[in-house]
């Protein structure tokens, strides 16, 4: 760990004192902000790219409800996790974020956010944080795949392999494998997926909205705008993650032509394209 690091990371433990904050070594003037959306989406991507910003905090999925009662996701150096904090969160969910999620923070941060799928935080106390982000003028960033086929392709391949992200291609099966999927199963998935997207369109009206899809296609131009939505002074922010799979969807189902067929003349059809329109 180099001598910066280390600084950020004494800064980081120090303001989570009070002595910090009577002497005024830490701030509670920032933006806050969330990554709304679902897994498979672009979060990570998005996320560690806000990591890299000096002046941002961004944690991971501090309310995953697999993680109930057993640890806290920071994803940020200098932040650990303990099972009374893990305890904190599920039984008294507005303290976890008055002190911890949105407490005092070292006098450099501009802003600070988290990432919040749909279907996080779906009961008990831990729901408190959908209010306060109506409440509490937490900007949202609402991340959507518009290829859902693809969403779903990356989902069953993460939970096959237990690899929900990468610097570099690791583990798995080998990059010639292909999965088989069902018409019915993907169906439901895609109009579940769509909901969602539709009912926290309606409930956030005032998130930012990217794709995944054009985040790829020009990274700097719209990571400026994310930058600009959150007030943040410019710095050329990247990521360490690598692409997974290069390639294209057709070659990854066993089944796709029949697929294809099942899904033609439905408003999921755009997700099957032809292969050899695409190929010429």
């Amino acid at each position: 760990m180099g001598i910066q690091s280390k600084l950020a990371r004494l800064q980081t433990e120090v303001c989570r004192t009070d002595f910090a904050a009577r002497v005024g070594l830490s701030t509670s003037d920032y933006t806050r902000f969330v990554i709304l959306g679902m897994g498979r989406t672009g979060s990570n991507l998005l996320a560690t790219s806000l990591r890299s910003h000096p002046d941002v905090l961004c944690y991971g999925e501090l309310f995953n409800n697999a993680q109930m009662g057993k640890r806290v996701d920071w994803g940020v150096d200098g932040h650990r996790s303990t099972q009374a904090l893990a305890q904190l969160r599920e039984e008294d969910t507005a303290q976890f974020i008055d002190r911890y999620l949105f407490g005092k923070k070292p006098l450099n941060v501009a802003a600070v956010g988290f990432k919040l799928f749909y279907y996080h935080a779906t009961e008990g106390s831990t729901a408190e944080i959908w209010n306060r982000i109506e409440s509490d003028n937490i900007k949202v960033i609402h991340l959507r795949r518009k290829n859902l086929l693809e969403t779903h392709l990356s989902m069953s391949k993460a939970l096959s392999d237990r690899n929900w992200s990468t610097l570099s291609r690791k583990k798995g099966g080998p990059e010639s494998s292909t999965v088989e999927l069902s018409y019915d199963e993907l169906d439901a998935s895609f109009t579940q997926i769509r909901e969602w997207e539709a009912e926290f369109a309606r409930r956030f009206p005032e998130s930012f909205d990217l794709s995944y899809e054009d985040l790829v296609a020009d990274y700097g131009g719209h990571m400026r705008k994310v930058s600009e939505f959150l007030g943040l002074e410019w710095f050329p922010m990247a990521t360490p993650l690598r692409k997974q799979s290069s390639r294209p969807v057709w070659e990854k189902i066993a089944n796709y032509d029949e697929l294809a067929r099942q899904f033609a003349g439905t408003h999921w059809a755009g997700f099957f394209p032809d292969p050899q329109t695409q190929k010429r």
